[in-house]
């Protein structure tokens, strides 16, 4: 009879151990998936804030160009006025 339950499966304790064991895996693949996941979205967050601090260089980088040009364009302004009130003081 002995060999009879031997053919029926494993014993329930072997049962209980096999699926504590596999709940096991379950669980430790589980977290490596969060911790992948996690280190995925610290990269994405790391790159969105090193995309955002390059265009922000770039764009105060081109607000300082426009104020140079701005003060350039004045001083281009002031130079033809300055033009413009010789060219009547000659005229008269």
């Amino acid at each position: 009879m002995s060999s009879s339950n031997s053919r029926r499966g494993p014993k329930p304790a072997a049962s209980l151990k096999a699926l504590s064991y596999f709940v096991d895996v379950l669980a430790m693949l589980a977290i490596i998936f969060l911790i992948q996941s996690e280190t995925q979205s610290k990269q994405r967050e790391d790159t969105h804030k090193q995309q955002t601090t390059q265009n922000e260089n770039q764009l105060e980088e081109l607000l300082r160009r426009i104020r140079e040009y701005q003060t350039q364009i004045k001083q281009y302004e002031t130079q033809i006025k300055q033009y413009e009130t010789r060219i009547k003081q000659y005229e008269t």
